[in-house]
């Protein structure tokens, strides 16, 4: 197998594996509505059942979901967040705390990513940072990481980013791609408060 075969073959499951990676959030999206209408349905029955027994209404209660359940975290993507802090640490880790939220350990390759994502540039025409290619982002890792890297580097990256982000229960919506022009950003407002301490 040449090596062009080779690279045709790898683009193929890379996009194989962005069309999987939206199915899933599709498929996150479905079962977050699906648990609040069932979570509303069954406190419309029990209040008829109350109201059957002649019992008075019950408050509506207020719903202790996780996080990740709220569509506050895609509101905050889509506004941006205005204030992130990276503080290295020793091992090359870092410590990372988004819009003042508790702080939470980033592994050094993802954390090399999210500081190429969210640097400032270009504003976008929504007020966020700018958009950058695969390619820039693909050249910047290599660079920074001194060794060769290729696309589908940056499409494992980005995964293990957004998984960092879910584990510690923080906004992985505001690790952000665009398949339509192949282009990737960290959701911070241009004029956001950006904190860097080595």
């Amino acid at each position: 197998m040449t090596d062009s075969h080779i690279r045709r073959r790898l683009e193929r499951l890379v996009r194989r594996a962005d069309d999987l990676d939206e199915e899933l959030e599709r498929a996150r999206k479905e079962v977050r509505s699906m648990r609040i209408v069932m979570e509303d349905v069954t406190y419309n029955l029990e209040q008829r059942e109350r109201a059957a027994r002649g019992v008075p209404a019950a408050k509506v209660p207020v719903l202790a979901r996780a996080p990740e359940d709220v569509s506050a975290w895609e509101i905050e993507a889509r506004a941006g967040a205005t204030r992130l802090e990276v503080r290295l640490q020793p091992d090359g880790m870092a410590l990372v705390s988004v819009n003042g939220r508790a702080p939470f350990l980033l592994p050094p390759k993802p954390r090399v990513l999210l500081d190429i994502l969210s640097e400032p540039g270009s504003a976008a025409d929504d007020g966020l940072v700018g958009w950058r290619s695969r390619g820039e982002v693909a050249d910047a890792l290599r660079k920074r990481l001194g060794r060769p890297l290729g696309r589908d580097d940056v499409t494992r990256t980005v995964y293990r980013l957004r998984e960092v982000f879910r584990a510690a229960h923080e906004n992985e919506h505001l690790v952000q791609t665009n398949r339509e022009h192949q282009t990737l950003r960290f959701a911070l407002r241009a004029d956001a408060v950006r904190i860097w301490q080595m």
